[in-house]
């Protein structure tokens, strides 16, 4: 079985802007708008033990991405009896991937020397982002499900969450 010693150095930083506005007693939109870069720089590695036609020597290699966001939420906070507050919320926007940098891996057999080029496959432009959900909450404890959709046009995520939180 052919092993190495492989390292890969992440980072990554986020900045997002918001404003609620209040539309009566109830009900909340909010304009957002959002930048997330993301840097990847994977050491290059030698495999030892998989044999002379197993083992690659691989190089070095970064990549980088950034994306930026804009929507807008519409939310909305119903009082029900004593401290119960139920609370959904739709939002719709889109995203653009303003840098979509593919990465390329150059591997070589170790014994012959001959290598190969794999290119990442980028993201695409871009496309539409939405989401559902809604909080309910009592003042001690809150539960919390929603979903996120991101239909690119080369990428299509979605994401269900849940949570329950305890005050103490």
């Amino acid at each position: 079985m052919s092993e190495a010693e492989w390292w890969a150095y992440e980072g990554h930083g986020m900045a997002r802007a918001s404003v609620p506005l209040s539309l009566g007693n109830s009900f909340v939109i909010t304009p957002q708008a959002a930048l997330t870069y993301v840097f990847l720089a994977e050491d290059g590695y030698t495999e030892e033990g998989g044999g002379a036609a197993i083992d690659y020597d691989v190089d070095s290699t970064t990549s980088q991405r950034l994306w930026g966001d804009v929507g807008v939420e519409l939310s909305a906070r119903f009082r029900m009896r004593g401290e119960t507050v139920i609370a959904p919320r739709l939002f719709a926007g889109y995203r653009a991937n303003i840098i979509d940098e593919e990465a390329e891996r150059t591997f070589r057999f170790v014994s012959t020397g001959d290598e190969f080029t794999l290119t990442d496959e980028g993201f695409g432009d871009g496309g539409a982002l939405v989401g559902i959900g809604v909080d309910a909450t009592n003042g001690y404890s809150t539960f919390s499900l929603g979903y996120e959709g991101e239909y690119g046009d080369q990428i299509e995520r979605h994401s269900i969450n849940a949570a329950i939180r305890f005050r103490f």
